[in-house]
C-alpha cells in the first residue's frame, strides 16, 4: 500500500509535456519579431541606397564642374564655389550620332514600355536619339549569324545613380515582351541634310550629284545614306565600290526618308566592305583594276598573275595596262582565266622581266 502510495505523488510531482497549441504560439511569435527586424533593415538599406544616388548625382556634377576648369587652364571662369550646376538643356535635341553608337540592355521593364541601357553621358549619348534594338540569332550548321529588328526606342532621360554610364529609353516601336537582357542597342549615324540648291542656280552650271556611301555596319548589316528620297526601295540591289572597282553587291533590307539598311548578296564580296565605301544605285560600267600579284619567268607556268579574275568581269584576252608609280611600263594580256585571278603574258615591247610585284594593272579598251 506504501509503494501505491508513493507512485503515485511522484507521478504527480513530474512536470507535464507542454501542449503543441503553446509551442506553435511561441514560434509565431518569434517570426513575426523577425519580420520586424527585416523590415526595419529594409527601410535603412533603402535609405543608405538614396543616399549612395544623391551622393553619386553630386560626384557626378562635381566631375563634370573639374572637366570644365581643367579645359579653362584651371579657372573657374568667374563661378563661385557654391554655384548650382548649369541646368542641362532638354529641349535641344540631336537626331543622332556621327558614327553608329552600339550598347547593350540591361533591364527591360514591358509593363511601362522602357529599356536601362549600357550607355550614357560619357558614351556621347543625347536626347533626340533613337536606337534600333537587334537580336543576334546563330543558326548553327556554319552559317553565319543573322540579325532580328525587335524595334526601336528613345532616349528618355539618363539614370540617375550611373548618368555617365547608363540610360533610359522609351520604347516607341516593337513588342517589349520580346525584348530582353544582352540584345543590343545601335543608334545610327547622323544623316547630315541635302543642301539646298540656291534659287535660279548659276546659268549653265548641273548641281553636283549626292554621292552615296557606306556610313555604318553592324554584324552583316550595313548602313547607306540613300533612302526613300532618293527612289531607293525594298530589294533594290546597290553596287559597292573601292577605287573604281566593285567589291560587293548588296541588296536592300529596309528603308527611311534619307538612310536604308542592305545585307550582302551572296557570292558578291571580292573584299571586306568598310565604313566610306562608295555605293551607285546602279551598276557601273567601269575598268578593272587590281595588281600583279606574282611573277614566272621560267618554266612552264610563265607569266604574270593578277589579281582579277571571271568574279570581277575579266574575259580571256583582255587588255591590261600597267603603271608604277603613275608611269605606264606596258600592257598584259590574258590567257588563262579563273574565278579569282588571271594569267597574263606581256604585250610587246614590255616583257615579264620589267614587272615588279604589285604594278597597278587597270583595263583597257
Amino acid at each position: 500500500m506504501m509503494c501505491l502510495v508513493v507512485a503515485t505523488l511522484l507521478s504527480l510531482a513530474a512536470p507535464q509535456d507542454v501542449p503543441p497549441q503553446d509551442d506553435t504560439a511561441k514560434k509565431l511569435e518569434e517570426l513575426t519579431k523577425r519580420i520586424e527586424a527585416l523590415e526595419r533593415e529594409k527601410a535603412d538599406l533603402q535609405k543608405q541606397v538614396e543616399n549612395l544616388e544623391r551622393f553619386s548625382l553630386e560626384a557626378a556634377e562635381m566631375i563634370s564642374r573639374l572637366k570644365k576648369m581643367i579645359a579653362n587652364g584651371g579657372s573657374r571662369g568667374g563661378v563661385p564655389a557654391d554655384a548650382p550646376p548649369v541646368a542641362r538643356d532638354t529641349h535641344s535635341s540631336d537626331p543622332g550620332p556621327t558614327t553608329p553608337v552600339h550598347g547593350k540592355i540591361l533591364t527591360v521593364v514591358p509593363e511601362h514600355r522602357f529599356l536601362i541601357v549600357g550607355l550614357g553621358e560619357d558614351d556621347g549619348v543625347k536626347e533626340g536619339w533613337v536606337f534600333e534594338v537587334i537580336r543576334t540569332v546563330r543558326d548553327g550548321d556554319g552559317k553565319p549569324p543573322r540579325h532580328e529588328l525587335l524595334g526601336k526606342a528613345e532616349f528618355e532621360k539618363f539614370v540617375a545613380s550611373a548618368r555617365s554610364t547608363q540610360s533610359k529609353l522609351k520604347i516607341i516601336d516593337g513588342d517589349p515582351e520580346k525584348m530582353k537582357y544582352g540584345d543590343s542597342v545601335v543608334a545610327n549615324r547622323k544623316m547630315e541634310p541635302l543642301p539646298q540648291p540656291k534659287e535660279g542656280g548659276e546659268p549653265g552650271v548641273k548641281p553636283e550629284a549626292r554621292k552615296f556611301k557606306i556610313v555604318g555596319m553592324t554584324g552583316d548589316t550595313y548602313f547607306v545614306n540613300a533612302g526613300s528620297q532618293d527612289n531607293l526601295k525594298q530589294s533594290d540591289k546597290l553596287f559597292v565600290y573601292r577605287d573604281k572597282r566593285a567589291i560587293a553587291q548588296l541588296r536592300v533590307d529596309r528603308v527611311d526618308k534619307d538612310n536604308s539598311t542592305a545585307k550582302i548578296i551572296d557570292g558578291t564580296r571580292t573584299a571586306e566592305i568598310a565604313q566610306g565605301d562608295e555605293v551607285q544605285l546602279k551598276d557601273l560600267k567601269t575598268s578593272i583594276v587590281g595588281k600583279v600579284k606574282r611573277i614566272e619567268t621560267k618554266g612552264d607556268a610563265t607569266g604574270a598573275w593578277i589579281e582579277v579574275g571571271q568574279s570581277q568581269g575579266v574575259k580571256m584576252g583582255m587588255h591590261f595596262e600597267v603603271r608604277r608609280q603613275s608611269k605606264v611600263i606596258g600592257r598584259l594580256v590574258v590567257k588563262t582565266l579563273s574565278n579569282w585571278h588571271s594569267v597574263c603574258e606581256a604585250v610587246a615591247p614590255m616583257t615579264l622581266d620589267d614587272l615588279q610585284t604589285d604594278d597597278f594593272i587597270e583595263s583597257v579598251d
